[in-house]
């Protein structure tokens, strides 16, 4: 079975798992369109209404002979939301997790309004109609991955800043708490499910393998940066979509 992995930066990580499992002889074969290749991002025939030309090709030419297709758009944009402290720092009631703790110090902020901002909010509202234009040009997909979770440890969290976001303004404010970026995790990967389910495209979870127990980003899988885990999360991501292909196949044949 061939995989074309179609999606931003988070593709980098799973592109480095497939490497090392082609150098080593094992696994399925694996294409790999990223988006903010340059050739793509500075083709005048694309913008935020339509597919360009070279992307189109690309797509055409690398899933000529993948059997499926796996989407990893986006996924940053809890991050962006939640990273740092905000201005006024809040808090909010999970809705699906209304018991998690609230610190009463904080402006409480209805879970709604949150979620509706981060639905218009660009980071997230871009990704989502580039995957709608995105979906006609895959081969059979099979899902788009959900963002992977944040880490737990604040102290980490900074070690791993990029010098970017260190000189950031943002950053003066510190880290926010790693309850409240859970839960903004947790209320994008809702959103992001629900936009998939309005497509029929499953949406794949964070490797249960890669989670701790409390619910954040397992040691193994960090990477770098503290936005993208490493190629053993990329691993359990392939893994993942293999099985995932399988399935889907499976159920085809048993339908038929």
């Amino acid at each position: 079975m061939k995989l074309l992995v179609v999606g931003h930066s988070h593709v980098e990580g799973v592109r480095d798992a497939a490497r090392a499992l082609h150098a080593a002889g094992l696994g399925a074969d694996f294409a790999f369109v990223q988006l903010r290749d340059e050739a793509f991002v500075n083709d005048p025939t694309q913008d935020e209404t339509q597919v360009g030309d070279r992307l189109r090709e690309a797509i055409a030419q690398h899933g000529a002979d993948c059997d499926a297709s796996l989407l990893m758009l986006a996924g940053n944009a809890y991050n962006g939301l939640s990273l740092f402290e905000h201005p006024e720092p809040f808090d909010f009631v999970l809705d699906e997790d209304p018991d998690l703790p609230l610190d009463s110090s904080r402006s409480l902020v209805p879970s709604a309004l949150l979620a509706a901002h981060l639905q218009r909010w660009a980071p997230f509202a871009l990704p989502n109609a580039q995957r709608r234009r995105l979906l006609p040009l895959l081969p059979r997909p099979i899902g788009q991955t959900d963002a992977p979770p944040p880490i737990a440890d604040n102290d980490v969290v900074v070690s791993l800043l990029l010098d970017a976001q260190r000189r950031s303004p943002r950053a003066l404010r510190g880290i926010a708490p790693a309850g409240l970026r859970h839960k903004v995790w947790r209320l994008h990967s809702r959103l992001l499910a629900d936009e998939c389910r309005s497509l029929g495209l499953p949406l794949l979870p964070a490797p249960a393998a890669a989670v701790d127990a409390p619910g954040f980003l397992a040691r193994p899988a960090w990477g770098q940066d503290v936005l993208h885990p490493n190629a053993w999360y990329g691993a359990q991501v392939l893994q993942q979509a293999l099985q995932q292909a399988l399935q889907q196949t499976l159920q085809q044949v048993a339908a038929s």
